[in-house]
């Protein structure tokens, strides 16, 4: 999650937050926008994530709440996007959202704890995180922040979140919230403060699994998961994406991040679908693997499960980053 990019937070440092139907509240990390608690759900008995948004009219305003909290639940339902519980409001009117909890860490958090993660894991978040985004593109939502601290290693399999900048695409100016994107993922046309559309998520989630495959942005230095921002900007915006320095990346997967991080829009695969659709057919061809157990996993909330994706993810769960 945007907020969620730093380290976690011990518990006891920031006032705990009093919601009904929850308890146990543990501080786990915390951001310009929002903190996020690990929790119980009375209810049940489970662990929950509860994600405390700030509203301050500055970083965070009321209206981009509610569009969060609207997003959010509104595309819950894929299976691919982080699984909703509730929404309500604390005693003293901040806005919140509770969420399936995912032990592990976001693949931000897996990528620093373990260093580059397997092929395989990465293609299936290219696939799945792909179908997500293409699920939110068909009702008109751009996510414009995706990357590997909004991807977590869900019990489903990777599973997008935090809608925290979201925006329809008919109001995707170029200036609008541009301090709260990630430079290291953001599309060559967020970093000119142009206007946003679904080839610039695209763009985002093949970084995101550049960075996944090599441990560092596609333009940062070799190792360095933290480029300095101005100058990462200009090589983004200047160089040709690098040569893949993994020797067991195959060639038709370079080709296909190649073209989903081409400098101008219309020169990416058509949508987000697109992309997925040719890293499952590359996964195909190269593993004549159709699917694997891990896309047999049962669907949330008890719904038809959808066909196979792909690769699976490796054992584990993740969380809130």
């Amino acid at each position: 999650m945007t907020e969620q990019t730093g380290q976690r937070v011990p518990p006891g440092q920031s006032d705990i937050p009093v919601i009904p139907g929850y308890s146990r509240l543990e501080l786990v990390s915390r951001g310009s926008t929002a903190q996020v608690y690990r929790a119980i759900q009375d209810r049940l008995n489970r662990p929950v994530a509860i994600k405390l948004l700030r509203v301050d009219d500055g970083l965070t305003t009321a209206e981009q709440v509610e569009t969060e909290l609207a997003t959010t639940v509104a595309l819950s339902a894929q299976p691919h996007i982080v699984s909703i519980i509730d929404t309500g409001s604390t005693s003293i009117g901040r806005p919140y959202i509770v969420m399936e909890y995912c032990e592990g860490g976001s693949y931000g958090h897996i990528l620093a704890r373990g260093g580059p993660l397997p092929v395989s894991e990465v293609v299936d978040v290219g696939v799945k995180v792909g179908e997500a985004l293409q699920a939110a593109h068909e009702v008109g939502i751009i996510h414009r922040d995706v990357k590997p601290h909004n991807v977590l290693r869900s019990k489903y399999g990777p599973a997008l979140t935090d809608f925290g900048i979201a925006r329809a695409a008919n109001d995707l100016s170029g200036t609008i919230t541009l301090h709260k994107l990630t430079p290291q993922h953001a599309s060559p046309e967020a970093l000119r403060r142009e206007p946003q559309g679904p080839a610039s998520d695209v763009y985002s989630l093949a970084s995101t699994m550049w960075n996944l495959l090599t441990g560092y942005p596609p333009f940062a230095d070799p190792g360095d998961n933290s480029p300095d921002p101005f100058e990462y900007r200009d090589r983004a915006l200047r160089d040709p994406l690098p040569p893949m320095p993994r020797p067991d990346v195959p060639p038709w997967l370079y080709a296909e991040l190649l073209r989903a991080m081409a400098k101008t829009p219309a020169e990416r695969h058509a949508s987000a679908g697109e992309f997925a659709g040719a890293l499952r057919r590359g996964w195909l061809r190269s593993s004549g693997e159709l699917s694997t157990p891990g896309d047999a996993a049962p669907a949330r909330n008890g719904e038809t499960p959808h066909a196979p994706a792909g690769p699976a993810a490796g054992p584990g769960t993740a969380g809130p980053a």
